[in-house]
């Protein structure tokens, strides 16, 4: 059994989807959709209730999806808040600040570590005491940095991490990434992302998230395509 931790729902399909088709395909996918309480749908703030459940429904439409593939894949949903639910009343309309690290997302990735939201992860991983435990690297998105800097902290030794579809397409190579996130000597393992292919099935199986910017970031991320991240002294295929 194997555990992902994904910052959101919808965030393992754009990051691991061709991972998860090929060298995950036989395993037990355990995936932890963290801050799953939302009130983003299509770049449109909603009721949290009524936003969570559209989303979580999606999640578990990606498994049925898996299923029918043979893959074993088990949401869980944590439930922590979106970084967008904790923006000031005042500053609703300008959500997008929550995908730029400045003060702002430093002093929430700071309140999360003070609160305690990292060993309620950490406790959840050692409870399912998989065989594997994959993070992001973190890229972007404030929520992502929180659980990328979890995994950096993280005491299990077979921890690897994937890079963040499509925030990656910020950058303009692994190497670029890589350096930039302290991942230099890491070994790197590669799969081609298919761009057509994942906007066409982003749009079907996360229609509150498929909207033109986001799927033109798919697009830009192609190039680079999926890639997982592993200690020196883990095993690699490459």
């Amino acid at each position: 059994m194997i555990t992902i931790m994904s910052p959101h729902i919808d965030d393992i399909f754009l990051s691991l989807y061709s991972f998860i088709t090929s060298d995950f395909r036989n395993e037990r996918i355990v995936a932890v959709n963290a801050f799953s309480t939302t009130d983003h749908l299509n770049q449109v703030p909603k009721e949290p209730y009524s936003a969570s459940s559209i989303r979580m429904n999606e999640e578990l439409r990606f498994a049925k999806h898996l299923s029918t593939k043979g893959i074993d894949y088990r949401p869980v949903f944590l439930g922590l808040q979106d970084a967008s639910l904790e923006l000031a009343p005042g500053a609703r309309e300008s959500w997008r600040n929550h995908h730029k690290l400045d003060q702002w997302g430093e002093d929430l990735v700071r309140k999360r570590f003070d609160v305690g939201s990292d060993m309620v992860i950490r406790c959840l991983i050692r409870q399912f005491g998989s065989s594997h435990v994959y993070f992001p690297v973190g890229i972007g998105h404030v929520d992502h940095v929180f659980l990328g800097r979890v995994g950096r902290t993280a005491e299990e030794h077979n921890v690897s991490f994937y890079m963040d579809v499509p925030y990656s397409s910020d950058y303009p190579g692994l190497k670029e990434i890589k350096r930039s996130f302290g991942l230099k000597d890491f070994q790197t393992k590669r799969k081609r992302l298919n761009h057509k292919e994942r906007m066409y099935l982003f749009s079907k199986l996360f229609p509150s998230q498929s909207n033109p910017e986001t799927l033109d970031r798919i697009r830009k991320a192609g190039c680079l395509g999926e890639c997982v991240f592993s200690e020196p002294t883990a095993h690699c295929d490459d």
